[in-house]
């Protein structure tokens, strides 16, 4: 869905926090930097919801952020948690 403004097509985005393992963080965001978009189910395998990703960082706590000599850490195989930017399915 989206609406038109200058002639363009500007689409409607949307936002899902969800938690993954470091490395598959990594390699959504390696998929998602060497193209347009990525298709990623944000449903369940019995009520699959497939998006088009357009957007995919770590979600930092505000404090955290504000110090700039700290550095997160990601360990491959420990959860964290991300936030996703999609466009919502077409209804």
């Amino acid at each position: 869905m989206g609406y038109f403004n200058n002639n363009k097509l500007n689409t409607m985005t949307a936002e899902k926090m969800i938690i993954i393992t470091g490395k598959q963080y990594l390699v959504l965001k390696q998929q998602l930097e060497s193209s347009e978009g990525l298709t990623y189910n944000i449903g369940t395998d019995k009520h699959p919801e497939l998006v088009r990703i357009t957007n995919i960082y770590m979600d930092t706590d505000a404090d955290f952020t504000r110090n700039p000599k700290q550095f997160a850490s990601m360990h491959e195989d420990l959860n964290v948690q991300v936030k996703l930017e999609y466009t919502p399915p077409a209804v």
